[in-house]
C-alpha cells in the first residue's frame, strides 16, 4: 500500500486491484437491470440496446445506482484501504455517483480537456474511477502527467484568448490513455488535466466515478462544491466523534 501512495505522489494517479469485488458486483447487477440486459457483460452493450434510447438508459441507470441502499459504503469499500491511508479516517463523499457510458462513435458524452479544480472542485479531493468494462485506447479517459499538468496550469492565462482547444492541441502528445481492467480501480488528483475523446474502438466503456476528501481539508471556493451541498460526511474517527459530542458552556465557539 505504501508503494501505491508513493506512486500516487509521483504521478498524481495510481491503479490497483479492486478491494471488494462483491461490492463491484452489486453495482454491476444494478446496471444490468437498468440497461435491461441479462448478464454483466457490458462491452458489447451497443449491440444490445436501442442507441436512440441511450440517454434514457443513462438516466435510468444513474437514478438506480443512487437509490441503492448503502451506496456510499458499497463504492468506498472498493478502494477502502487506499483511501484510508491517503485521506485518513475523517472522510466525506460526493453525494451522487456519476455514471459514464461511452459506446463506439457516440459523441453525446464527450468530456473536453479540463481539471476539476478549474470548474470549482477542491484540490484536496481525489476522484475514484471504477470501470465495469476493460478500458483502453480511445474508449478510456486520458490523463496529462502531473508535471505537464502543472506547466499547463501555469500557462492557463496565456490561453485565455486562444481557448482550451488550442491548449489541448498543443499538449496532445502528453495525453496518457488509461489502460485498466474491470476488476481494477483508478484514483487520480483533480489537479490533473484530463478528458475523453470519441470512442473509436469496437467496445463500449462503462464507468462510475465519485469524489472523496478529508472532512477537515480546505473546501472548494465554490459554495456549490462544499460539505452539505456537494459532499456528505461518510466516516469520522473516534477522536472526531468525541470532539463533536463535547459541550462546554464557557466556550461559545464550540
Amino acid at each position: 500500500m505504501e508503494e501505491l501512495i508513493e506512486e500516487f505522489k509521483k504521478n498524481g494517479f495510481c491503479i490497483f486491484n479492486n478491494e471488494d469485488l462483491d461490492s463491484h458486483k452489486i453495482l454491476a447487477n444494478s446496471l444490468s437491470t437498468s440497461l435491461e440486459i441479462k448478464d454483466n457483460t457490458f462491452s458489447d452493450l451497443h449491440h444490445k440496446i436501442d442507441k436512440s434510447k441511450l440517454n434514457e438508459f443513462r438516466l435510468k441507470s444513474f437514478s438506480a445506482l443512487n437509490r441503492l441502499p448503502n451506496k456510499n459504503k458499497i463504492y468506498f469499500n472498493q478502494a477502502r484501504n487506499f483511501l484510508m491511508m491517503l485521506l485518513g479516517p475523517d472522510i466525506s463523499i460526493q453525494n451522487k455517483l456519476n455514471l459514464s457510458i461511452q459506446i463506439p462513435l457516440d459523441d453525446s458524452s464527450l468530456l473536453p480537456l479540463h481539471t476539476d479544480t478549474i470548474v470549482g472542485e477542491s484540490a484536496f479531493e481525489v476522484v475514484v474511477w471504477i470501470p465495469f468494462t476493460n478500458a483502453f485506447e480511445s474508449n478510456s479517459i486520458y490523463l496529462i502527467p502531473i508535471d505537464k499538468s502543472k506547466k499547463m496550469m501555469s500557462e492557463i492565462q496565456d490561453y485565455s484568448n486562444l481557448g482550451m482547444q488550442k491548449m489541448e492541441d498543443d499538449y496532445e502528445i502528453y495525453k496518457k490513455f488509461i489502460e485498466i481492467n474491470s476488476n481494477q480501480v483508478l484514483v487520480f488528483s483533480p489537479t490533473l488535466f484530463h478528458g475523453n475523446v470519441l470512442n473509436r474502438t469496437s467496445a463500449t466503456r462503462i464507468s462510475i466515478n465519485c469524489r472523496f476528501k478529508n472532512i477537515f481539508a480546505p473546501e472548494s471556493p465554490n459554495p456549490e462544491r462544499r460539505l452539505g451541498t456537494f459532499y456528505e460526511v461518510f466516516n469520522t474517527s473516534p477522536l472526531t466523534d468525541i470532539a463533536l459530542s463535547y459541550e462546554d458552556p464557557y466556550i461559545s465557539s464550540l
